[in-house]
């Protein structure tokens, strides 16, 4: 036997013992509800499908808001839905239930269908959202008969429109930051909608690519009259530049039987097993114009089986192969912007993070020891949302009364 079929063969065990051990660990959670999709769907916005970044929802329109998720156990349980109010802290306001939704604060998921065709079975679960009767943050509460706790969570915005909020991304002012930032200006045109003390009543937010978890609160005292009527925000202490990032790394696990975009490895069990490629500092690398989807995933197969019940499930193991001694975090839409931590093997000497995923195309980024592993690229395409948010002084909640979406240049 020649040296290329010895390594094959050695490589070959490896997969194969990698293989065994993850099936004989895999069980999935029966407390947690998989790829769940909050989405709003009507004409009066552009939000047309199911990948929206922060469903933002419009007060008193036929917009509908939307929630699906799958449930593994594969057989049908009784799962109910609550709606709470947030104050300007993020936390359940002191409002009663009955002051912002016109019925009851609880609600049955009565609609699901089954799986047909993958090899792993599941529940998908829909529900059409009630809507609230005041603009604000709120958030979704899914709970099962068997938890007091709830096992899905998932934030939304009403918006009640009352001021017009401009922004626009350029390269920053300053030449320093040229290849690294972007800037974003922001003017707000309040046209017959008076504000009394717009420093002391608005609160200001920007999300980039639908991260809320690290929105950026605006320092309100930094904005500018024109005139009575229009308002913009001094970029004092550069709280309008943004690290620009790098386009994100894509996982395509659309198909089982090749290898997509970062695959390393497939083994077509129940469920399906992968493991990427080795993923690499980018930092370093130059930048390369390539078509993402701003942190966000979509749920498709390339055998054109209908994508939310003919779409299979794989156990996917994303790797780092570095010594031991580093802390590595994956973070993206599918993770609900939430960091993950890698664990080590110390057998086969690299750093996994494991998920059960969906088929599909998902976007990922990385940290080293707390510091990104991207890369900051001012060409980068990225997406960002300006919220505007009013708290008049006497008044039991805050009201979302702007918003404006806005994309980089740098997206295909």
């Amino acid at each position: 036997m020649g040296r290329k079929n010895v390594g094959f063969g050695i490589a070959l065990l490896f997969f194969i013992n990698l293989s065994l051990k993850s099936k004989a660990q895999f069980v999935f959670n029966t407390n947690k509800l998989y790829t769940p999709l909050l989405y709003v769907v009507g004409s009066e916005s552009d939000f047309k499908n199911k990948y929206n970044l922060n469903p933002v929802w419009i007060l008193n329109s036929r917009q509908k808001l939307i929630l699906e998720f799958d449930d593994l156990l594969a057989k049908h349980r009784l799962f109910t839905v609550k709606i709470f109010h947030l104050d300007q802290n993020g936390k359940r306001s002191k409002l009663r239930d009955f002051q912002y939704l016109n019925e009851n604060i609880e609600f049955f998921i009565n609609d699901f269908e089954v799986s047909q065709g993958p090899k792993l079975n599941f529940y998908h679960y829909s529900f059409i959202v009630p809507k609230p009767k005041i603009s604000g943050e709120y958030e979704l509460c899914v709970y099962t008969d068997e938890s007091e706790e709830p096992i899905l969570v998932k934030p939304f915005k009403v918006l009640n429109s009352k001021i017009n909020v401009n922004a626009e991304l350029s390269l920053p002012k300053n030449p320093d930051f040229w290849k690294t930032k972007q800037e974003l200006s922001i003017a707000l045109q309040t046209g017959d909608y008076f504000i009394n003390f717009p420093q002391k009543e608005l609160i200001v937010k920007v999300a980039k690519n639908g991260d809320w978890a690290s929105a950026k609160t605006l320092n309100a005292n930094n904005l500018v009259r024109r005139n009575s009527k229009d308002l913009y925000f001094s970029n004092f202490e550069n709280q309008l530049l943004f690290d620009a990032g790098n386009e994100f790394r894509v996982l395509d696990i659309s198909n089982f039987y090749s290898k997509g975009t970062n695959v390393g490895y497939i083994e077509r069990a129940v469920p399906a097993e992968i493991i990427t490629l080795n993923l690499k500092d980018r930092k370093r690398q130059n930048y390369v114009q390539s078509f993402d989807q701003n942190g966000n995933y979509r749920i498709i197969n390339v055998e054109n089986q209908e994508p939310d019940l003919g779409s299979d499930y794989a156990m996917v193991k994303f790797i780092i192969e570095k010594p031991e001694g580093k802390q590595y975090n994956i973070n993206g839409g599918f993770t609900d912007w939430q960091k993950k931590q890698f664990t080590y093997d110390n057998l086969r000497g690299y750093y996994e993070a494991t998920f059960l995923l969906k088929q599909g195309f998902y976007d990922f980024c990385l940290e080293e020891d707390g510091q990104s592993m991207e890369g900051d690229f001012s060409e980068t395409g990225n997406t960002y949302e300006v919220f505007v948010y009013q708290l008049v002084p006497g008044k039991a909640f805050q009201e979302l009364i702007g918003y404006k979406k806005v994309q980089t240049m740098g997206r295909p």
